[in-house]
């Protein structure tokens, strides 16, 4: 699940960074920077907070992409990571790790 998340999350760095969107590639850099780490993690409460909190922080900054004026975020966001975390949530709840 974490890999190819992060899989994902290094192409769309990948194109913020290509188009100098620096508010882009912050963004996908907080969703993605614990994503190696919790390959292997055994700790569910470190899964917890990364549902719990960066995922719901990178997808709030997505929904409200351009209120500030800057429509930082461009359209292919939008559903960008949908299908993946779809299944994460389907793991997390067959796993019982959390309430999602």
């Amino acid at each position: 699940m974490y890999v190819a998340l992060f899989t994902r999350g290094m192409t769309a760095l990948g194109l913020a960074i290509k188009g100098d969107n620096l508010q882009w590639a912050k963004a996908e850099y907080e969703f993605l920077h614990n994503i190696p780490s919790l390959i292997s993690e055994p700790n569910h409460h470190r899964h917890q907070y990364f549902w719990q909190e960066e995922r719901v922080t990178y997808l709030e900054w997505v929904e409200n992409r351009g209120l500030d004026g800057t429509d930082a975020a461009p359209d292919v966001l939008i559903g960008f990571y949908d299908d993946l975390l779809a299944n994460m949530e389907v793991q997390f709840r067959t796993l019982n790790w959390f309430a999602v």
